[in-house]
């Protein structure tokens, strides 16, 4: 019997099941099951053959990594297997979108941005009704910067394929009511005219922006003294203390409160615990932690248990410099590979995401994260695909 599936309706599946369990259940051990079974027993179906030299290469590189951060870092072994899944799911799913044509691809992020929308009307609407949207609660993610995160990665989607302005309107508004105000603020982005932008017009727009910070500033100070506290608290604080006496503070374990009593804005609360991973790097690692990191989830050591909302600080510390120069590299690459083709929208997707993972918790939080590994293989395959067929003179419908 053949049992061989279309893989476009095999994603599509995939897609729709793991926004139900993320979105509409708190059952995130599921999650992680049925994601990983499902792509691995659709593959086996498939009778797929995909290993190569330099998949050799870093699946060895990943066992090596798995082995110093189990045995030497004392890392966490549940969370060390979550992360070694990434990489396979990542895989397997650039081998279902290989088979795809890239038509398909903007098809079915089309349905992945609906289905997103059609459950968040569901958990909103719930939340609504029992009062949970003033305590900044919707529907079953631990906090609304965990829905900002996914909000964020969907705009990725949405502004690389250039998709209509239905959808560009529709994900403003859910990131408006989501109360995650830096995703509120990123998704505006997606409004203005990137692939019209030339370095005259970029110059304007770096203008018309300084300028309208500046005004926005004196607005608040002027009309909401409170509000302005919240939104532009680390500028207070500073003007106050210079940044080494800022260090000072944090160093002798001055709480943010007892640096500033005023201040209610959360950039400064990430400044400050960006100081307390920056002196624990510096005055506790050792040159095996240096390198090889501390090891996974071992970020809980520092500042009983919270995290830096930094993923860059992330990554240094529970991953070591190895890990994190790699991925600085693949950041310069991107970055290089880019301005060298003059494509700015790979450049300005880089840049939310860079600020995102600059701000947030993401790559701990695994059922957000897993749709960003998914978001980044459609990118990336429909880039790959894209190049190919403008290279081979192919109409971009073709496979």
């Amino acid at each position: 019997m053949n049992l061989k599936i279309s893989y476009f309706k095999f994603l599509l599946v995939y897609i729709f099941v793991i926004l139900i369990l993320d979105i509409l259940t708190p059952f995130r051990l599921l999650i992680f099951i049925f994601s990983n079974a499902y792509l691995i027993l659709g593959l086996l179906i498939n009778k797929i053959q995909f290993v190569k030299i330099e998949k050799i290469i870093e699946i060895s590189f990943v066992i090596i990594f798995f082995l110093i951060q189990y045995f030497f870092l004392n890392a966490d072994l549940i969370w060390l297997v979550k992360i070694i899944t990434f990489y396979i799911s990542y895989n397997l799913l650039r081998y279902c979108l290989l088979k795809i044509s890239r038509d398909q691809m903007v098809k079915l992020s089309k349905y992945l941005i609906l289905i997103f929308m059609n459950l968040f009307i569901i958990i909103y609407t719930y939340s609504l009704l029992v009062g949970k949207i003033a305590l900044r609660e919707i529907g079953f993610f631990e906090h609304v910067n965990l829905l900002g995160n996914v909000i964020v990665f969907l705009l990725i989607l949405i502004i690389y394929f250039d998709l209509p302005l239905k959808y560009k309107i529709a994900l403003t508004l859910i990131g408006f009511l989501s109360t995650s105000t830096g995703s509120f603020l990123i998704t505006l982005t997606s409004f203005l005219p990137i692939r019209q932008i030339n370095v005259r017009t970029f110059f304007f727009y770096f203008l018309v922006s300084v300028f309208s910070f500046f005004c926005f500033y004196l607005l608040l100070l002027t009309f909401n003294p409170i509000l302005h506290n919240k939104v532009f608290g680390i500028f207070n604080v500073f003007q106050e203390l210079s940044f080494n006496e800022f260090l000072s503070e944090v160093r002798r374990g001055s709480s943010v409160q007892e640096i500033n009593k005023s201040v209610t804005s959360s950039l400064v609360w990430r400044v400050y615990a960006w100081c307390k991973y920056y002196i624990y790097f510096l005055d506790k690692s050792s040159l095996c932690s240096m390198i090889f990191g501390h090891g996974v989830m071992n970020f809980k050591l520092v500042w009983d248990g919270i995290m830096p909302h930094n993923d860059f600080i992330l990554i240094l510390f529970d991953f070591g410099l190895i890990i994190f120069g790699l991925f600085i590299y693949t950041v310069f690459k991107i970055v290089w590979i880019s301005c060298k083709k003059k494509n700015l929208v790979i450049l300005f997707i880089l840049l939310l995401f860079i600020l995102r993972l600059f701000t947030e918790n993401v790559i701990y939080s695994y059922y957000t994260f897993q749709i960003f590994i998914l978001i980044f293989a459609i990118i990336k395959t429909s880039y790959e695909k894209e190049n190919f067929m403008y290279n081979c003179n192919v109409p971009f419908g073709s496979k």
